[in-house]
């Protein structure tokens, strides 16, 4: 880890790692004989900035603007659950027990059962 942070921040070694890319590109290599020139790193050439594909967010910002609904619906509640599990159990409780009151009251009511059982009778029969 030192070593490539010395390689990365010294300039001694970055103009003698360009002379061994210099001869490196003009060494030959022979893959099917199995012979290569002095140079025998198994590591990549660094990439140079000029080499890499520009980064434009612009396709990206217009699939999440697209996909909005999608992100809202799956995503936020995802990374709500798994960042803050605690409130979304607290939620799940409260949410039961207010549901449980509500069912307990109407069940009991003989006038509120009648009108429940007429809505739900509309909507779902």
């Amino acid at each position: 880890m030192k070593e490539a942070y010395h390689k990365a921040t010294n300039p001694e070694v970055k103009k003698k790692e360009e002379k061994e890319e210099t001869t490196t590109k003009t060494g030959t290599t022979s893959t099917k004989t199995g012979t290569s020139s002095s140079n025998s790193s198994d590591s990549p050439p660094p990439i140079k900035e000029e080499d890499s594909p520009s980064f434009d967010p612009q396709p990206l910002l217009e699939l999440a603007y697209k996909r909005k609904g999608l992100i809202v619906g799956v995503a936020l509640p995802m990374f709500v659950i798994f960042r803050h599990p605690g409130i979304v159990m607290a939620a799940v409780r409260i949410g039961a027990s207010i549901a449980a009151f509500a069912f307990h009251i109407i069940a009991r009511n003989p006038h509120l059962r009648s009108v429940v059982g007429a809505y739900l009778w509309k909507v779902y029969a």
